[in-house]
């Protein structure tokens, strides 16, 4: 008779049936014969917990045969994981690394992060790529980015107050530089009138730059500077004989009414008869001359002009700096004369991805309708700044255009940027109530710049900040209201890090667009995270073309909560502005960058 190796237990006997309980049942010598042991993967990296295992037949989900995970808590952690040092967090590392299953230290980190293995300097986030190797590097003593070419040290790192370019013409004035663009002033009262401009290394006779400029284009006689510049700018409509279709291309310094209009137009050899505005389901109408039925003529608002003959009229006034549409369910009749250049489909698709839903675009050509419809691919056309659209909506939202964009809404910090057409200083004047108190300067500096990216940090959470916009000379306060804007609530940051980067160049393909403004939205596309779209994040563009940003900052539209979404399913738009240089916009994968960069983007 076989030996009971177990007389203790009922269940454990010669015989018994083998079960996968880490014991020998049937007395035989051998345990879970028949059985494997397959250990729990909790975090998918492929090495499986020792401490947690199933004694099964075949593999069961979420398990694997290894057993070596020092950390199944994170998929980072693993045995045999090299580990890349970089100590001053810039994405570059000097090649130093370590094989270990834990982080060895914080200044090490995972090689999906790293952009490059060419720091030769990990103590400076602002040494890094390219810099291994020795090189010339040539004195800059007045600070424009271009080098004196007598004055050289040859090293593998940068020194202080020198670059790398070698084509300064005088080092002793940050104006002359080779490729700088000067424009005539004869009169020196510091306007050009924009039709004379010229590229050379050396100042010519009569001209300045346009850091020296407060403007490039608005001098109506650049040999008498006794005459003003113009404050305000024109545009000039074209009214056909029969209905037009218009909206503002200006804000007037003097706000208009139908009344008013009708007598403009009237007494600039036209002959209006009559002006159509749309309430959202009929038509309201003054009779020109008419003592009633006058209503007041609104920016963004588009409106119908019967005449009776073809006429001239001039638009006279400024570009308002926001507008705010309401487009409720039905037709809608607007005009866009800021925030352009707009084509129909690129219109439907900003004002779609910010919560509305807008189906059709229609335009009036004189005698028809010429109609879009959203999503063909066929249709589409220009969106002309002077005219009006009537829009079909399928749901109530809302749409902001501002000449600047606000981003990097956090808890504790958000971003003001906007271009311009002159190089200038931009800051934001801010605080907590409209005696604001405090100004917040350009990320790179207290210097002249077309593109402008001001970022006010150290904020209180959920708060409400009031702030102005000053680029050069121009205040915008929201006609002394003041724009205001609300900090996220504190809360936990997703763990983990989503790398997003690219390159963006001008319009020759080759030479890095450095400064262009660079924003970005998730666009869900499974339903599976946060749905619909999120805030906008920015960042400028680096002097060699290069943008990163960290995509698990990104928040929702409320910026109450951060925005989940899901890896290589959900999509990022990506929109370029590089103001007078131009723009881009394209839409790609959410994919990481240790997965590769974002295409190339090309201004155009």
């Amino acid at each position: 008779m076989t030996t009971d190796c177990n007389d203790s237990d009922a269940n454990i006997h010669p015989g018994a049936t083998e079960i996968p309980n880490n014991i020998d049942d049937d007395c035989d010598g051998h345990v879970d014969e028949n059985f494997d042991y397959y250990f729990l993967d909790a975090d998918g990296d492929g090495y499986g917990n020792p401490d947690i295992y199933t004694t099964v037949t075949s593999l069961p989900e979420g398990y694997t045969t290894d057993n070596t995970d020092c950390n199944d808590n994170n998929p980072s952690e693993y045995p045999g994981k090299i580990w890349y040092k970089d100590a001053d967090s810039d994405g570059y590392t000097d090649g130093t690394f370590e094989i270990s299953c834990l982080l060895p230290s914080k200044d090490y980190t995972d090689s999906h992060h790293i952009l490059g293995y060419t720091d030769c300097n990990d103590n400076n986030p602002s040494i890094h790529e390219g810099c291994s190797a020795y090189q010339y590097w040539y004195e800059d003593k007045d600070n424009d980015g271009y080098g004196n070419s007598e004055n050289e040290v040859y090293d593998n790192t940068q020194p202080e107050g020198y670059v790398l370019d070698n084509t300064d013409c005088n080092d002793n004035d940050p104006h002359e530089h080779s490729g700088q663009t000067w424009y005539k002033d004869s009169d020196n009262d510091n306007h050009s009138d924009g039709t004379t401009n010229t590229t050379s290394c050396t100042r010519p006779v009569g001209y300045k730059t346009a850091t020296e400029l407060q403007s490039i284009s608005d001098d109506p006689d650049d040999s008498d500077p006794t005459i003003p510049a113009s404050s305000s700018s024109e545009v000039t409509y074209e009214i056909r004989a029969g209905w037009n279709l218009i909206n503002l291309s200006l804000r007037p310094e003097t706000p208009l009414d139908s009344n008013n209009l009708a007598l403009e137009i009237n007494n600039t050899d036209g002959s209006l008869n009559k002006i159509q505005k749309w309430d959202g389901s009929g038509w309201a109408t003054y009779a020109a001359g008419a003592p009633f039925g006058i209503f007041d003529i609104e920016m963004s608002k588009g409106y119908f002009l019967l005449a009776s003959e073809a006429s001239q009229w001039v638009n006279q006034g400024d570009k308002p700096v926001c507008l705010e549409y309401v487009f409720n369910s039905g037709w809608n009749l607007y005009g866009f004369p800021i925030g352009g250049p707009f084509s129909t489909k690129t219109l439907a698709q900003d004002i779609n991805d910010h919560g509305g839903n807008i189906t059709k675009i229609q335009k009036w050509d004189g005698s028809g309708w010429i109609t879009y419809a959203v999503g063909a691919p066929f249709g589409d056309f220009a969106i002309d700044t002077r005219e009006g659209y009537f829009l079909l909506s399928d749901n109530t939202s809302n749409y902001n255009i501002c000449l600047f964009k606000v981003s990097n809404v956090r808890d504790t910090q958000f971003t003001i940027s906007w271009t311009s057409e002159s190089s200038e200083e931009g800051i934001v004047n801010y605080g907590k109530d409209k005696n604001l108190g405090n100004t917040a300067f350009d990320e790179r500096g207290q210097n002249s710049f077309t593109t402008h990216h001001v970022s006010l940090t150290s904020l209180e959470p959920d708060t409400t900040y009031y702030y102005e916009v000053v680029s050069g000379t121009t205040v915008s306060n929201n006609g002394g209201k003041y724009f205001t804007m609300k900090t996220g609530p504190t809360g936990t940051i997703p763990s983990g890090s989503f790398l997003c980067a690219g390159k963006v160049f001008q319009k020759n393909g080759s030479t890095p667009a450095a400064g262009t403004l660079v924003y970005i939205m998730i666009k869900d596309k499974d339903s599976l995270g946060t749905t619909g779209s999120s805030a906008l994040q920015s960042v400028l563009v680096s002097s060699d073309g290069y943008w990163n940003i960290e995509l698990v900052n990104t928040r929702t539209t409320d910026f109450k909560d951060f925005f989940s979404f899901t890896e290589n399913v959900d999509s990022l738009i990506i929109q370029v502005d590089g103001g007078a240089f131009g723009t881009a916009q394209t839409e790609t994968p959410a994919t990481e960058y240790g997965n590769g960069m974002r295409p190339d983007i090309i201004l155009q």
